[in-house]
């Protein structure tokens, strides 16, 4: 009779075990191969951001070479700036297209189906109001994280999207300087530091 019991309760714990091992398995942030490309500047452009660091949560990425991450990536990618132009910027903007599949590729011509900006900083237009807000001296070094993602890209089905997504390819948008210029492209380089 002892023996029953026993065998009962060593059966019931294995089931438990089993069970909560599947819950955790089902739970855990999946890991896949992500990839980030950055789109650089050509030889004969001038330079005006330097991309000194990027990470995952933390762990070291380099553009071009696959890393390991889960679905929450986006959410925990940091980028590290340098100013290196001889102007202060009031605002830039860094994004480009996520895919869904690390070798996808778009066609020359086509539009990416989802994309993801960060922002740093504010545009002004000089004819008619004073430049408010921050200013990225030259030498100087700021982070873009989720913080400074656009809010339409911190949107649920955005999200959504950005989960599922393995690969980033990513470069300047867009540069306004102090003085109100304005540039829709710009000159940026990886270096890490």
């Amino acid at each position: 009779m002892k023996y029953r019991s026993l065998l009962k309760i060593h059966q019931l714990f294995l089931s438990a075990l089993m069970i909560a091992l599947a819950l955790n398995a089902v739970a855990a942030p999946q890991k896949q191969k992500k990839i980030i490309y950055l789109f650089e500047a050509d030889p004969s452009d001038e330079v005006l951001l330097e991309v000194l660091e990027i990470d995952v949560s933390g762990t070291p990425v380099t553009p071009g070479k696959p890393f390991e991450s889960d679905e929450n990536w986006i959410k925990h990618l940091r980028f590290k700036f340098k100013n290196v132009s001889d102007k202060p910027i009031v605002l830039f903007n860094f994004g480009g297209g996520i895919l869904k599949g690390i070798d996808e590729k778009v066609e020359m011509g086509y539009s990416y189906k989802r994309g993801v900006v960060w922002r740093f900083g504010k545009y002004f237009d000089p004819k008619k109001e004073k430049r408010r807000g921050i200013v990225f001296q030259p030498g100087a070094i700021t982070d873009l994280t989720y913080d400074q993602l656009y809010p339409l890209y911190k949107h649920p089905e955005a999200q959504k999207d950005q989960g599922i997504s393995c690969k980033l390819e990513i470069g300047l948008n867009s540069i306004q300087f102090r003085n109100g210029a304005l540039l829709n492209s710009g000159g940026i380089r990886y270096k890490p530091s």
